[in-house]
């Protein structure tokens, strides 16, 4: 069976930005949805939607230190129609939880972006349409409260405070520090803002007096133009943050 243009296109830019053979890139799950393919550098992550092959998102060389310290995984889906078109590309970024420490094939992450493109319309009960393509930013919660110890010492400390099943270290530790209710955390985190639900727009044409269009149509054209300078500019950002990381 022939492989479908957008996937070539997609093997072929993944290859190039993760420095790895075309073959080594994308798996078929057979249900028209192509994701990350495990090798001896994968690593595995899982949240309430399912389980992601994680790969180490690249850093240049005078940064891999930093990377060490504060990592940063991607994972990534793209979904087809019966046809072969698009039906969505998703990219998640990954900060690994080095607070916690697991006792399965999975490690523990929190998911930090988002990155959307659905050539489905997207609306809500409004008949509001979400931009595509677009981000979504998710809540960084976790504080590192043993930063600056040894990774050893860090391992057997949370082994050590983890063997009681009917708390984690984070809960152990935050109850110490933190004497708000359960029922007061409980409203005050029922009228947060979900910011991570935030559509925000990545290629809105604004700044034409012609349209406010906010969607647009991925096709493999487009996919062979968009996601190399998604993946730059993802990579640029992300370096930006670990040299401010490292200067600190």
């Amino acid at each position: 069976m022939a492989i479908p243009d957008s996937i070539k296109i997609t093997k072929k830019i993944l290859a190039n930005f993760f420095n790895i053979n075309e073959k080594q890139t994308l798996v078929d799950n057979k249900n028209g949805s192509f994701s990350l393919q495990s090798n001896s550098a994968s690593l595995l992550t899982s949240d309430n939607k399912g389980i992601y092959t994680l790969w180490g998102f690249p850093v240049k060389g005078n940064l891999k230190d930093t990377w060490v310290k504060y990592p940063i995984y991607f994972a990534f889906n793209i979904k087809l129609l019966r046809n072969e078109a698009i039906a969505e590309v998703n990219i998640k970024l990954f900060k690994e939880d080095t607070t916690k420490i697991s006792d399965s094939i999975t490690i523990p992450t929190e998911l930090l972006l988002r990155v959307e493109w659905c050539n489905d319309a997207q609306y809500d009960l409004s008949g509001r349409i979400h931009a595509q393509p677009h981000w979504h930013i998710h809540s960084y919660t976790v504080v590192d409260k043993l930063e600056g110890i040894n990774m050893n010492d860090r391992n057997l400390f949370l082994e050590i405070l983890n063997k009681d099943d009917s708390f984690s270290i984070m809960n152990n530790i935050d109850n110490e520090i933190n004497s708000e209710s359960n029922i007061e955390k409980t409203e005050r985190v029922k009228k947060e803002i979900p910011s991570f639900k935030f559509h925000l727009a990545m290629l809105a044409d604004w700044d034409q007096q012609t349209t406010t269009k906010n969607d647009k149509l991925l096709t493999s054209d487009v996919l062979e133009r968009w996601l190399p300078k998604c993946l730059t500019y993802t990579q640029q950002q992300i370096e930006y943050l670990l040299e401010k990381m490292s200067n600190n």
